[in-house]
């Protein structure tokens, strides 16, 4: 977990340049500028993590997001929810970006989405709206968290998440957030969670 980080400059909970940051919890960090949760630059990549409550405090910079500001980098199978920017680029901004950032398979809901200037490519992701953004095979409906209000992100057994994710080959064998396998039923669902029932009730975590 990266948890309760507060910095004085830019970026309350992780920057993330080279290499990856995966099976990561990272929320209630802040920051005045250059992303409250977390900084995406490089070839970095945030995969199968979760990133909420996060928050930027002042709307001086370009480079800024409550949750993440990526400026390169890729985001696989995260949930981006419940972060806030002062500015209103509470989830993603990708305002400054110099190459295109992809996207993928990934939930991000109350909070916004802002992909200004050019910059971000969505696959098989869940998202509040698709308007003005480049978004294929996107859903725009509610995920049906577990219980949202408390934090819990996993997803219920009727959510249209559930096995609507793309396959990439990091998946084989690889956890989800929970430490099961990434993929459960023949395919992977959006965000970091597979979805487990154990005897037709909902797996709500270990």
């Amino acid at each position: 977990e990266v948890y309760g980080n507060r910095a004085g400059n830019y970026c309350g909970g992780v920057y993330i340049h080279l290499g990856a940051v995966s099976n990561c919890v990272i929320f209630n960090n802040s920051a005045p500028s250059y992303a409250g949760g977390c900084y995406l630059a490089g070839d970095g990549i945030l995969c199968n993590s979760l990133v909420y409550s996060n928050r930027l405090t002042s709307g001086s910079s370009l480079n800024r997001g409550g949750g993440v500001c990526a400026v390169g980098g890729s985001i696989l199978n995260c949930t981006l929810a419940a972060n806030r920017d002062v500015s209103g680029y509470n989830g993603l901004s990708c305002t400054n970006a110099t190459k295109t950032v992809p996207v993928v398979n990934t939930i991000i809901v109350s909070n916004s989405v802002y992909d200004g200037v050019i910059q971000a490519a969505f696959s098989n992701c869940c998202l509040e709206s698709t308007a003005g953004l480049n978004a294929t095979d996107c859903l725009t409906d509610n995920p049906r968290f577990v219980n949202y209000a408390a934090g819990n992100f996993r997803l219920r057994p009727a959510s249209p998440c559930v096995d609507r994710g793309l396959f990439m080959d990091w998946m084989t064998g690889a956890p989800d957030l929970d430490g099961g396998p990434r993929i459960r039923h023949g395919a992977v669902d959006l965000g970091p969670y597979e979805l487990l029932k154990i005897a037709g009730a909902i797996f709500t975590g270990r």
